[in-house]
């Protein structure tokens, strides 16, 4: 694996904790953005492992379909997304 890769990875990894420990919490709307930004760094990582570069957005939808993902990952990234635009509001 690319070296930068398992950096966004390794990031991944650190906000899927936050998401796991923010619902224990009962921080609905922390534990929602962690787990929007867990999966956006994850996708990011998975794009530069496959084409050298990631894209510099943060639509999940977007970066699920440039590395071909499932149809079942897609509609989970459909339902995250928002919660990167919204985190402001609701945090």
């Amino acid at each position: 694996m690319r070296q930068e890769a398992k950096k966004w990875l390794k990031k991944a990894e650190s906000d899927l904790d936050s998401a796991e420990y923010n619902f224990k919490g009962k921080k609905l709307d922390v534990a929602a953005f962690y787990s929007q930004q867990a999966a956006e760094k994850a996708l990011k990582a998975l794009q530069i492992e496959m084409h050298g570069k990631f894209n510099k957005i943060h639509d999940l939808l977007t970066l699920a379909e440039s590395v071909k993902s499932p149809a079942e990952i897609k509609n989970s990234c459909s339902v995250l997304t928002p919660f990167y635009t919204l985190s402001g509001i609701l945090m």
